[in-house]
């Protein structure tokens, strides 16, 4: 198979990276600390990006993930500091693990239908995130998913989902008012501890247990 493997790709000095549409895998590490990187192109023939991938690619500003692509690997964009604008593919079903982590730039995001379940901390710290959209086939946010997400104030819960775990919206300092659909039944602990300007809470019809 055509990949870009683990540990590919040494230069330092990398500015712009474009990825054939031939290439099928973007493997693990594969660009991760390319803090010069500013430019990528992911071609319509990856359908994975791996863990790490892009991983502290502190200049990174901006990218569009095709409608290729299924998977998007743990930490693949973590600590991309100045990453301020991401497109997220119709075709994506995984969000991984701290995928999003501490991406301290990025304001707003738009999870696709695709995508079924937000992994633990995949957004985790991104403190100038302030609108986010989800999904109709989302049925799981982790926990932690977006903890200390201080500006965040607008996102809307979906029907679809079912489990909120623990720390999900922890430290949302600037979130004031949340609708809890009735397809969450159990709402874990700490899911929204530390929202101090968190002053509206609607629970729908099946909801049952707070811990």
């Amino acid at each position: 198979e055509n990949a870009l493997n683990e540990y590919g790709i040494y230069q330092e000095d990398v500015r712009n990276v474009i990825i054939e549409d031939d290439i099928l895998v973007i493997g693990d590490y594969a660009f991760n600390y390319f803090t010069y990187l500013t430019g990528l192109e992911i071609g319509n023939g990856v359908t994975s990006i791996g863990e790490s991938a892009f991983e502290s690619c502190s200049e990174l500003t901006r990218v569009e993930i095709p409608d290729s692509v299924t998977s998007i690997g743990n930490s693949a964009f973590s600590c991309c500091s100045e990453l301020a604008e991401v497109k997220i593919g119709n075709c994506v079903k995984t969000i991984g693990e701290y995928a999003f982590w501490a991406c301290s730039d990025l304001t707003s995001i738009e999870i696709p239908d695709s995508v079924t379940r937000i992994s633990e901390e995949a957004f985790a710290e991104c403190n100038d995130l302030t609108d986010v959209k989800l999904g109709s086939g989302i049925t799981f946010i982790e926990e932690s998913a977006f903890i200390r997400c201080y500006n965040l104030t607008n996102i809307e819960i979906p029907d679809s989902v079912t489990y909120l775990g623990h720390n999900a919206f922890y430290g949302c300092e600037s979130l004031t008012d949340i609708k809890i659909p009735g397809s969450i039944e159990v709402i874990e602990y700490a899911t929204f501890s530390y929202c101090n300007n968190l002053t509206n809470v609607e629970l729908s019809d099946g909801v049952r247990n707070i811990d």
